[in-house]
């Protein structure tokens, strides 16, 4: 494609369709997510939103062609690094807060927000070139967080039959523990009464103490 480096995912149908005992319609649900990811990623146009390129399909494979952030993700920097500063953090996490809000605006949630799941793009240095994390500098250097894996998300509004929009709360335990709030995990244990989008404002709260 022009000489420009893309990333890629891959899922295989050996995976959408593998046994899981006591489930026999656990297949769907992984087709569900995997429809629904393609489905957000095709809607979403933002800055700080990984991007959506193309989807090629196979006799075996999907594959996903996704826009390259050279950067890695945010918590390979953290790791190399140990620590950013405060100025580094906040422009991380003004950026992590307006990906979010794109989201929110189509009535998205994410479900996994977690450094894992941000990646971060310097578009001064070239894409063919690795970057050593620890050579990185946040407060000089210009840089671009994405939101990325949108796997676990789903819509939090639907359609009533009177054509209104109303909060459908979430029952399905996704996500990574470390990153939930009370209700979510209350909710795992059948104690609680669903969650909301406002799991991934929690888990931002957690990247910025992180």
């Amino acid at each position: 494609m022009n000489g420009r480096i893309f990333a890629g995912k891959v899922t295989s149908n050996d995976w959408i369709f593998e046994e899981r005992s006591g489930d026999p319609d656990y297949w769907k649900k992984r087709m569900l997510s995997l429809c629904r990811e393609f489905i957000f990623l095709q809607m979403i146009d933002n800055p700080n939103i990984i991007r959506l390129e193309e989807i090629i399909r196979t006799r075996s494979n999907y594959y996903c062609v996704l826009e390259y952030a050279n950067g890695g993700s945010l918590q390979r920097l953290l790791n190399a690094k140990k620590r950013f500063s405060e100025k580094a953090a906040k422009e991380c996490i003004k950026q992590i807060i307006a990906g979010c809000s794109a989201l929110f605006h189509l009535h998205i949630m994410h479900r996994d927000m977690k450094l894992d799941n941000i990646l971060i793009h310097f578009p001064d240095r070239p894409d063919n070139v690795k970057i050593d994390p620890k050579e990185v500098d946040l407060d000089n250097e210009r840089f671009v967080v994405k939101i990325a894996d949108l796997g676990y998300a789903r819509e939090f509004k639907a359609r009533t039959q009177t054509g209104e929009m109303r909060n459908d709360r979430a029952f399905s335990f996704k996500g990574s523990p470390l990153m939930m709030p009370a209700e979510q995990i209350q909710t795992y244990w059948g104690r609680g009464s669903g969650y909301s989008h406002k799991i991934d404002v929690w888990a931002i709260g957690v990247i910025f103490y992180q």
